[in-house]
């Protein structure tokens, strides 16, 4: 532990300048996940979409099930756009602290 604050001594930056930091990557680095890593093939591959309403027999049972499905796709849509945006505002918040960071040490 001691060798870890000699360099933070030794970088000048306070310890709470590296907890707003290493916060601000974790959330980074949980809404790049939530944005582009974690998708949900049962709602977004339409192949699914044709087996699932084969297997019902009835025609109002797969109206059913093919309007449930389609709400459930365009809400993934809708929680896509949110973290995407959630992923550019936290960049920039990233981005704004490291500049302003460097401006106040000039």
């Amino acid at each position: 532990m001691l060798p870890l604050k000699n360099w933070i001594k030794q970088t000048g930056m306070s310890p709470t300048w590296y907890t707003v930091l290493i916060t601000y990557m974790l959330l980074f680095f949980v809404m790049g996940y939530i944005t582009f890593f974690h998708n949900n093939d049962f709602i977004t591959n339409p192949e699914n979409f044709d087996k699932i309403i084969r297997d019902y027999d009835r025609p109002d049972k797969q109206l059913l099930v093919k309007e449930l499905l389609q709400d459930d796709a365009n809400t993934f849509a809708d929680e896509n756009t949110i973290s995407s945006q959630a992923f550019n505002v936290i960049l920039g918040a990233i981005v704004s602290f490291l500049s302003s960071t460097l401006i106040s040490k000039q």
